[in-house]
């Protein structure tokens, strides 16, 4: 079972984290003080999550669970993959990583297995393309997609208007429209 903290609503994931001390130095004058003055761009905007079901190989119900949309590789928590009984592929040479870990620090690491993960929206009308993910201990969310998921699945990512569109088909994963039932039948 994932534990409570990655089941959460809203997730709130870390990608990066900021150094203690920082080295502010603006490109205008020096000797402005800016302590007083609001920054214009957040140091900590929301993060892209989606929240899809995969499918197990065992059972018929899928698993609910969020994924981290990023640009970098993409990854998979080794107990999802033990939950949802996935089948295990040996990569032929080791992947070297740098992963950053869910209490902040980073840990180089060599993997060595991946498998193919397809999911679904919690609306089920678009499905993900098959792709191949390394399964990576210590992330900070179940799931992280990144530029082999954007590219695979055609999905443009607009990080302001906080978007993941599927540009054939302009669905956007991250924000569903509503599903109302057909209408009842006129007597």
């Amino acid at each position: 079972m994932l534990p409570q903290h990655l089941l959460l609503d809203e997730p709130d994931a870390i990608a990066m984290v900021l150094p203690l001390a920082s080295n502010y130095d603006s490109d205008s004058d020096k000797d402005t003080d800016i302590s007083n003055c609001d920054v214009s761009v957040p140091f900590k905007p929301k993060h892209l999550v989606w929240c899809c079901q995969v499918h197990r190989l065992i059972n018929c119900f899928p698993v609910v669970t969020h994924a981290l949309i990023n640009n970098g590789a993409h990854v998979i928590f080794p107990e999802l993959v033990d939950e949802l009984n996935l089948k295990k592929c040996h990569l032929h040479k080791p992947e070297i990583v740098d992963v950053t870990l869910h209490n902040g620090l980073k840990s180089l690491s060599k993997l060595y297995e991946y498998v193919k993960l397809s999911l679904t929206p919690l609306d089920a009308i678009w499905t993900l393309k098959s792709v191949t993910t390394l399964i990576t201990p210590g992330l900070s969310m179940p799931i992280i997609f990144g530029l082999p998921f954007l590219i695979h699945n055609a999905i443009v990512t607009n990080h302001a208007a906080h978007t993941c569109v599927d540009e054939f088909s302009n669905y956007d994963l991250l924000n569903l429209l509503p599903v109302f039932p057909p209408p009842p039948p006129e007597p």
